[in-house]
């Protein structure tokens, strides 16, 4: 029997948010003010000006759906130690239809999250790059692709669904090819406890 097993993966989670429909129409009347936005020229999209959105806009049901995911992530996924798991920042994205935005990480967090709040057919994948891809040294030609001689990887947005994994990971929103604005939430965290074991030198208290 032929088995293939998929070591030292990148998780990336994926979760259907229930009962969130009234704090995503307050998001929604915050979103329709663009003062409350800043623009980003190169990919053309808007980012609030607020990194604290959920707590300010008092969004508690919100911000519990996508707590008890997080804290899933970090339990059964991460499998690490902590004493309390928090956001750090939590911000509103808008891409307005030809908008995109560039390849990047989240520095200075653990987990990110984005949970797509208004999503339509062609608006613009999220993109993961392989976090090896600068270790590949030998490339031959690939006739097929498979999970494991991807380089990126894309999910299609779909509305109410959060997405979790490493801050670390690169990631791009390619471009809204739709005639809609595709607005999302994202959200990072990082973790209070201690790092680390005495005897191995590399203790951190947090």
């Amino acid at each position: 029997m032929d088995n293939t097993v998929a070591f030292f993966g990148t998780p990336v989670s994926y979760h259907l948010l229930e009962g969130i429909e009234e704090d995503k129409q307050i998001l929604f009347e915050y979103a329709k003010d663009l003062t409350n936005f800043r623009f980003i020229e190169g990919g053309r999209n808007w980012m609030s000006l607020d990194d604290n959105l959920l707590v300010t806009l008092g969004c508690k049901t919100l911000q519990q759906a996508i707590q008890e995911k997080i804290e899933w992530y970090a339990d059964e996924v991460m499998g690490i130690e902590y004493d309390e798991i928090y956001a750090t920042q939590c911000w509103l994205n808008q891409y307005p239809p030809g908008s995109s935005h560039h390849m990047h990480s989240h520095p200075n967090c653990l987990i990110s999250s984005n949970l797509w709040l208004k999503t339509s057919e062609n608006c613009g994948n999220l993109v993961f790059e392989d976090p090896y891809i600068n270790f590949r040294q030998i490339e031959p030609n690939i006739k097929k692709e498979t999970p494991y001689n991807n380089k990126t990887m894309s999910i299609e947005p779909v509305d109410n669904h959060l997405v979790i994994f490493p801050s670390s990971v690169h990631h791009t929103v390619q471009q809204n090819m739709s005639s809609q604005t595709r607005m999302s939430l994202a959200v990072n965290y990082w973790i209070r406890g201690t790092l680390g074991v005495d005897q191995y030198y590399n203790k951190l208290v947090l």
